[in-house]
């Protein structure tokens, strides 16, 4: 069994970076390795700023960071919540 891995918004965002090529494979391997073994993590404030980061900056067309984010959508996604005490 692969340990969990929390996956951090710079990762999506490394793999979607043309100008940081060793960066970007790095991140792409990880990616693949997170699905593969379906031990990825990720939260949907992290989606939130993939998705915000990849148009603003990256200038990735909204319709492909929707697509990016509905894939990511399948792996183990958190939804924090305050806890009431």
């Amino acid at each position: 069994m692969s340990a969990r891995t929390f996956v951090d918004t710079n990762v999506l965002l490394y793999a979607d970076d043309d100008a940081a090529p060793a960066k970007q494979r790095l991140a792409e391997d990880l990616i693949e390795q997170l699905r593969e073994s379906q031990s990825g993590y990720l939260s949907m404030q992290v989606l939130r700023e993939y998705s915000a980061t990849a148009i603003r900056k990256l200038n990735v067309p909204a319709k492909f960071a929707r697509l990016k984010v509905e894939t990511y959508m399948r792996w183990n996604v958190i939804t924090l919540q305050p806890s009431i005490s």
